[in-house]
């Protein structure tokens, strides 16, 4: 092959529209970080659900974590949470907050 980068392109291109995903997926994270760095042990951390943390919080978190759990979702339905987990466990699909 005289490109193989374009081969390389060609077979991933059906997953290009994910990109859009890119920034939901990082401001969940940085969210967070910038709220609960130093702040919270990691073991209260582990035993806080997202509904929990959600509701002491401000109207733009929520939409912020909404946005995020779109973009997993659309990943997962993707096929390529399949690549990238442990072959015993299955990719976690994240359920529509029950409040707001």
């Amino acid at each position: 092959l005289r490109f193989p980068w374009a081969a390389a392109v060609a077979q991933h291109a059906q997953n290009f529209h994910l990109l859009a995903h890119v920034p939901a997926l990082l401001a969940w994270p940085r969210a967070l970080i910038d709220r609960f760095s130093q702040k919270i042990s990691r073991e209260e951390a582990k035993k806080t659900s997202v509904d929990r943390l959600l509701s002491g919080m401000p109207e733009k978190f929520s939409d912020v974590f909404d946005q995020f759990s779109s973009a997993w979702n659309a990943c997962v339905a993707a096929g390529l949470a399949k690549r990238n987990v442990r072959e015993e466990m299955s990719p976690v699909v994240i359920p529509k907050r029950m409040s707001r």
